[in-house]
């Protein structure tokens, strides 16, 4: 079903690359995400911009994603600063780490301060007033470091088995390779003896 969206999403990218006209400030108008929508992380509420957000996460048809994202870079005139600005870092990511462009810091702060409503978290896209404060406890510099060296820890056994895993069967391809031993794939012998 999203597949569907895919001729009318080309004919709105159409419409996004034509010079500056009346058409395409209205169409700006209805795709960029208002003051309102702002009030929530972009891509959960119910608007049009929201919607489309939402999708370049939640449908599997990458070429539908990929018209909705550079729709939204088209509208943005093709500044990743005003770009991230418009849809958050988040949206935002994939389309400029894929086409290798870069944005700077200081171009996204001046893209906000030109914008009606400067206090925008650049990830998200909400305002930052809209955001939800967390009811946890600021923790202290010394729990942060035990939260990280926890975490550490967790990693470390995660990865250990690993790394065990690629040591014995690298040594089992050199031992082979060298002709210490003589092994083979039980599947592949199996699939030789008919």
């Amino acid at each position: 079903a999203d597949k569907e969206l895919l001729p009318l999403l080309v004919v709105l990218h159409r419409l996004a690359q034509s010079k500056p006209s009346d058409a395409r400030k209205r169409l700006a108008e209805h795709i960029l995400p208002s003051e309102e929508d702002r009030t929530e992380a972009l891509g959960k509420g119910e608007s049009l911009p929201h919607r489309l957000l939402k999708l370049t996460s939640t449908t599997v048809e990458p070429e539908l994603r990929e018209m909705i994202v550079n729709l939204f870079f088209e509208i943005s005139d093709r500044d990743p600063n005003k770009f991230v600005h418009h849809v958050g870092f988040g949206h935002a990511a994939g389309l400029l780490s894929s086409k290798g462009i870069q944005f700077s810091p200081e171009g996204l702060a001046q893209a906000q301060a030109s914008s009606a409503s400067p206090d925008i978290n650049p990830i998200t896209g909400q305002q930052r007033s809209a955001e939800t404060v967390s009811d946890l406890p600021e923790m202290t510099q010394e729990e942060k470091e035990r939260e990280a060296e926890r975490l550490f820890v967790l990693f470390e056994r995660l990865v250990q088995p690993f790394e065990l895993c690629w040591v014995i069967m690298l040594t089992c391809f050199r031992l082979r390779a060298n002709g210490v031993i003589s092994v083979e794939n039980p599947v592949t012998q199996y699939r030789d003896s008919g």
